[in-house]
């Protein structure tokens, strides 16, 4: 919108409840999915998740963790994400719409410095930062993978 030489006053705040729209129907519809997730079939992969991930941070820190997850400008950390998130930590469905919302304004927000302080690299700077957070989340995976083969290995040598 930047680029076509809109007026930010009006596409801002259009961007920012477009985007924050689909945050109480994703909450709603996220929900028994988890649930039911934790009773079917996924069962040992979402409690895996719950005590790996998810039971780090409990209490009143949830609404500011989703929040600063929401307001990261990074694939794979926006509002679908969030809520996603949100509904796994069972955080209250208030909180959770305020902590999105709340993201999502920040994100729009350092969206539209980058572009606007930035207009010339503003396209790098979406694909170094896609490509960035694409080797973080490679390389997370990696290591989590290296950690499981050397568990055993460990087992085996201590039993001789």
């Amino acid at each position: 919108a930047v680029a076509l030489g809109l007026d930010p006053v009006v596409f801002l705040p259009l961007c920012f409840l477009c985007s924050s729209a689909v945050a109480p129907l994703l909450l709603t519809m996220l929900k028994p999915l988890v649930d039911h997730a934790k009773k079917g079939k996924f069962g040992k992969i979402a409690k895996a998740l719950e005590e790996s991930v998810l039971s780090r941070q409990k209490g009143k820190t949830d609404a500011l963790s989703l929040a600063l997850f929401v307001a990261v400008p990074l694939p794979l950390t926006g509002i679908w994400s969030g809520a996603a998130l949100g509904a796994m930590k069972e955080t209250s469905f208030l909180r959770a719409i305020l902590a999105l919302s709340a993201g999502n304004a920040l994100s729009c927000g350092l969206v539209y410095l980058t572009v606007a302080l930035f207009p010339y690299y503003a396209e790098s700077i979406f694909w170094i930062s896609s490509l960035l957070s694409f080797l973080a989340v490679f390389a997370y995976f990696l290591v989590r993978r290296v950690k499981k083969r050397e568990k055993p290995r460990l087992e085996k040598n201590d039993e001789k």
